[in-house]
């Protein structure tokens, strides 16, 4: 199953070193942030890269939403981590809400991924850690918004994707920018956007079977056939 079937690039990040603000992505991010005065997003090598700072995009999308992205380099040992904030308001204040996944690399192979709410500027944890899923470079991670539905993701590099696990809270109900953050050392790629809709075909149910009963309306194995069987 893929859980952002239809999701389009945002940004793919191949632009000249230097902030993801100027030439392309102009278009896409604020040059404010989610927390006030950290923004500080920046490309390199046709990647982005951050040291501790966050950025976030012009536009709002959701209520429901997802998003995920390509570590190109892994977050470092010790606390190095991706922070994704989804459903964000009053960006850019000490009182900024939101829902944020975080997947914190906390040594060689322990990792920590958390979903957390955001109200006025103080976080709390849903229902503690979500998974300890150690990652890889080339990685996709990924979070989702759906209703009060908050869920995690892992695509390996080859491979399928796996939900890491979800938490339920009906708190924040709005659309809003999407943020973003890591630390120096990390290195992310390809950012891709899913709300509902996108490249998703409408389900019909399907025709009934055509039903022939014989005359006397026996209703037993010799006298119920179905067309075609």
């Amino acid at each position: 199953m893929n859980p952002f079937k239809g999701a389009v690039l945002l940004d793919d990040f191949n632009r000249d070193d230097g902030s993801v603000y100027v030439a392309g992505g102009a278009s896409i991010w604020s040059t404010g942030a989610v927390a006030p005065g950290s923004n500080g997003l920046n490309i390199t090598g046709n990647q982005l890269y951050a040291s501790g700072a966050d950025g976030r995009t012009l536009d709002d999308y959701g209520p429901d939403v997802g998003v995920y992205m390509t570590l190109a380099t892994l977050m470092g040992e010790g606390e190095g981590y991706v922070f994704v904030p989804l459903r964000v308001h009053e960006a850019g204040t000490s009182t900024w809400d939101g829902y944020a996944a975080i997947f914190i690399r906390t040594g060689a192979l322990s990792y920590i991924h958390q979903i957390r709410r955001y109200i006025d500027g103080s976080s709390t944890v849903l229902g503690g850690t979500v998974s300890s899923q150690a990652l890889a470079a080339g990685d996709k991670i990924g979070f989702k918004v759906l209703g009060e539905v908050l869920s995690l993701w892992r695509q390996p590099s080859g491979g399928e994707w796996e939900e890491l696990g979800s938490r339920e809270d009906a708190t924040l109900t709005e659309a809003g920018p999407i943020g973003l953050e890591t630390t120096l050392g990390t290195r992310l790629d390809d950012l891709y956007v899913w709300e509902p809709g996108e490249g998703e075909e409408e389900e019909t149910e399907p025709d009934p079977p055509n039903v022939q009963v014989r005359a006397d309306d026996t209703w037993n194995d010799a006298a119920f056939e179905v067309a075609g069987a």
